[in-house]
C-alpha cells in the first residue's frame, strides 16, 4: 500500500471524513513514518535496509578519509574488486597504535570507522560556498558551523541561495580547515550542494531533495591511498520517509498494516481511548512477531526438533540413511 492507501484507510478506522483538517493528515503521516522508523530498527528487521544497488566511493592519492555514499548508515563490508580484497575493520586505537605518525601509504587493507558528518570532505584552509541545482531555490538560508585554522570556533555562519550561482557563506571568513554542521532553513527544489571554491574546487557536501541537512558515516583508509581506487560498501540504508501520497514503506507489503496499527494507537492515546489503544498495540505487537518471522525464515524450511536445521546428507554414499555429521 502507498501512503495515501494508509492515509485513508485510517481516516476510515478513526472516523475521520475523507477528506480531513491538514492537521489530522500531517500528525497521521508523522505516526505512519514513526512507525516505520520504529520498526526498522527492530533486531531481526535490520536486513530490510540492506544495500541491493552497489554503492561506491573512489579514493583519492594522499587522501585517507572518507565520507561513505549519504544513503550508507551503517557498514557491513568494503570491498575493492579489481584485486578482490576485502577490507578489515580496525579502531582508532589500533590505528594510532601502529602507525602513530599516518606516514604508512600504499594500497589500503584496513578502515577505521569514524562516525556521521554533515559533509564527506572538509576544506583544506579556505571559504566555503553554497549552490542549488535549481534555479528557483532563492529563499532558503544555508549555515554552516566550522572550525578555522587557528582552532576558533566560527560560530553561526549562513548565507541565502541564488538558485544555480555559488554564494559564500560566511564570505569573511577563508581559513576553515573543518566543518561540524551543515544545514538548510528550508526544504529546497534541487539539491544543495557545499564547495570549497567559487568556482570548480571539491565537492564537500550534498544535501538531497526533501532534507534539510546531510548526514556521511565517515571512515579512514590504512595506509593512505596513493591512487584512485573504486571500493563498493555494503551496508544498510537510511531509513526513507513518507512524504508523497504514492510514497510506499520497505516493510513486506503484507505488513503494512502494522503501520497503521501503530498509528491508530497513537490516535487513541492522544484521545484518551484506553481500551482501544491497548487492542491496537496488541495487534503492533502481534503484527512485528510475526514480520520477524516472515524475515528470518524461508519457506523451504522445515525444522524438526534434535535435528540441524541444514539439508541433511550421508556421509556413506545417496543408498545410506542421511545423517547430521
Amino acid at each position: 500500500m502507498t501512503l495515501g492507501d494508509l492515509l485513508t484507510n485510517l481516516y476510515i478506522d478513526l472516523g475521520y471524513p475523507s477528506s480531513p483538517p491538514t492537521d489530522v493528515t500531517t500528525r497521521l503521516t508523522a505516526q505512519l513514518n514513526k512507525a516505520q522508523r520504529v520498526i526498522l530498527r527492530e533486531p531481526g528487521l535490520l536486513r530490510l535496509r540492506d544495500t541491493l544497488a552497489p554503492l561506491t566511493f573512489a579514493t583519492v592519492a594522499n587522501q585517507a578519509v572518507y565520507g561513505l555514499p549519504e544513503a550508507i548508515v551503517r557498514i557491513k563490508a568494503i570491498t575493492e574488486r579489481t584485486n578482490n580484497r576485502d577490507l578489515d575493520e580496525m579502531t582508532l586505537p589500533e590505528l594510532r597504535a601502529s602507525d602513530p605518525g599516518l606516514t604508512s601509504t600504499g594500497t589500503p587493507w584496513a578502515y577505521v570507522p569514524l562516525g556521521y558528518r554533515q559533509v564527506q570532505l572538509m576544506p583544506s584552509t579556505t571559504g566555503v560556498w553554497a549552490v542549488s541545482s535549481s534555479a528557483s531555490d532563492t529563499t532558503q538560508s544555508a549555515q554552516i558551523n566550522g572550525i578555522r585554522s587557528n582552532g576558533l570556533m566560527t560560530g553561526d555562519l549562513s548565507a541565502t541561495l541564488t538558485g544555480l550561482t555559488r554564494v559564500a557563506v560566511g564570505s569573511a571568513i577563508t581559513d576553515l580547515v573543518d566543518i561540524q554542521s551543515f544545514s538548510i532553513a528550508a526544504v529546497a527544489v534541487g539539491v544543495v550542494s557545499l564547495y570549497d571554491a567559487a568556482t570548480n574546487g571539491n565537492l564537500l557536501a550534498q544535501i538531497p531533495v526533501g532534507q534539510t541537512s546531510a548526514q556521511y558515516f565517515t571512515v579512514q583508509l590504512y595506509p593512505t591511498p596513493t591512487s584512485a581506487i573504486t571500493y563498493y560498501v555494503d551496508g544498510q540504508l537510511r531509513i526513507p520517509v513518507l512524504n508523497s501520497s504514492q510514497d510506499t514503506p520497505i516493510i513486506p507489503e503484507e505488513f503494512h498494516d502494522v503501520l497503521a496499527a501503530y498509528a491508530r494507537r497513537l490516535e487513541y492515546e492522544k484521545t484518551g481511548d484506553n481500551e482501544r489503544m491497548a487492542s491496537a498495540l496488541a495487534e503492533y505487537t502481534l503484527g512485528v512477531q510475526r514480520l520477524k518471522h516472515y524475515v528470518s525464515s524461508q519457506p523451504s524450511e522445515v525444522l524438526v526438533f534434535g535435528q540441524a536445521a541444514h539439508r541433511r546428507f550421508s556421509r556413506f554414499g545417496a543408498w545410506a540413511p542421511a545423517t547430521d555429521w
